[in-house]
């Protein structure tokens, strides 16, 4: 809380480049709880040899120390199993309350969830058998690229390294089982080079119909539609945002992370004078161009490092989406809230709603559940609404 390390905060496990290798989970029911569970690559990069250790977790209790907080010295990397792949991934459970994490076993096909409640880490885990082993190629010198889930917690994507591929997977957020692979994303060769672009980052879009995959050695960065039925239909929704088939672009992307105010944030590097920064894609619920790819929306002028802070997929997906029944043929439209998980009308206290149409007067804002507004203009309003719930 002050910025100073804990006293048994030193020597946890993890990787210091690998930003999947540590994911922290908050203990539901305790705000002063937190698990921190990571896993450990080789020293000299995680896309370099295989991992060599297994999972851990520490416990975190915000009460200690005289309220700074500190690790709880006996849970201190716990081992988990044996022996995991660097990447990991966080979902709540479809209770909305419980968390399940998930890891995947390297030279396996085997995935490990792990839930955590009220009771604490139940520390025996869901093993589901899906999709690729995990290992070395050719291709590949070692372990990297990400896993996540869908922010509605009903599938799970993930970068297969070694062929470099990626595979989307069934999730089961009641059970912790997963299933699959229902797409199989095949690696791409661009021009005047002999391996495929290296697949490194992943992410879904916020409304869990387009999955985007960055491949940081070919500069592309591709969009795919989700939506579209069987594997081969969308293999064929492929959308170059960056790069294409045959071209590389001048913009290297690494990892990926959706955030609470639904844009998908990307690290970068332009490789024409070799600033490395943010990016970030404001409109990711688009098909193609659409989703407004903004490069280095923030520039760093050193070196940093390549991968962004990890959250559990869904954390911010208690917030609504609004949603309409407009069809373009009447300036009228009426909006409402549609709730991911368990939140729902009854926990509402207030709604202030903003339909971005000023010539509209005193119409132009409602503070009802589900308010109907008409149109002064033709045009593109942004509309928002402030929910406040019951418990502030």
């Amino acid at each position: 809380r002050n910025h100073q390390k804990m006293p048994h905060g030193d020597g946890l496990k993890g990787h210091k480049w690998y930003a999947p290798s540590c994911q922290i989970v908050p203990k539901p029911g305790d705000p002063n709880r937190y698990y921190i569970f990571t896993t450990h690559g080789v020293e000299n990069g995680p896309s370099s040899g295989a991992p060599f250790d297994a999972a851990h977790y520490s416990e975190v209790d915000l009460c200690l120390n005289g309220g700074l907080g500190d690790v709880i010295e006996a849970t201190k990397n716990t081992p988990l199993f044996s022996i995991a792949a660097v990447r990991s991934a966080v979902v709540k459970h479809r209770n909305g309350i419980d968390y399940w994490i998930v890891f995947h076993q390297w030279n396996s096909d085997a995935f490990y969830c792990y839930k955590v409640t009220a009771n604490g880490l139940d520390p025996n885990p869901v093993i589901s058998h899906a999709g690729f082993s995990l290992g070395l190629s050719n291709w590949s010198s070692g372990d990297g690229g990400q896993m996540k889930f869908s922010p509605d917690g009903q599938k799970l994507a993930m970068v297969v390294s070694q062929s470099a591929t990626a595979e989307v997977y069934d999730f089961n957020s009641e059970t912790g089982f997963i299933s699959g692979p229902i797409v199989w994303i095949p690696a791409i060769f661009s021009v005047n080079q002999g391996n495929p672009a290296y697949t490194y980052g992943i992410e879904f879009s916020p409304n869990n119909e387009l999955i985007y995959l960055s491949r940081s050695s070919g500069q592309m960065l591709i969009q795919y539609d989700l939506t579209r039925g069987g594997n081969d239909e969308i293999l064929n929704s492929r959308i170059f945002i960056l790069g294409d088939n045959i071209n590389s672009s001048d913009i290297g992307i690494s990892s990926m992370q959706l955030g609470n105010d639904g844009n998908i944030y990307l690290s970068s590097l332009d490789l024409r004078n070799g600033l490395s920064g943010i990016s970030v894609i404001s409109n990711p619920n688009a098909k193609g161009l659409d989703c407004n790819f903004e490069l280095n929306v923030i520039s760093f002028d050193q070196s940093v490092p390549s991968d962004l802070p990890t959250f559990p997929s869904n954390y911010f997906a208690d917030n609504p989406t609004i949603q309409n029944n407009f069809d373009c043929l009447s300036p009228e439209a009426q909006f409402y809230l549609d709730f991911a998980y368990t939140r729902d009308l009854n926990d509402i206290k207030t709604t202030h709603w903003n339909f971005d149409d000023a010539a509209s007067g005193t119409d132009n804002e409602s503070n009802l559940i589900s308010p109907v507004h008409i149109f002064t203009s033709v045009g593109l309003h942004k509309i928002t609404c402030v929910v406040t719930w019951l418990d502030n």
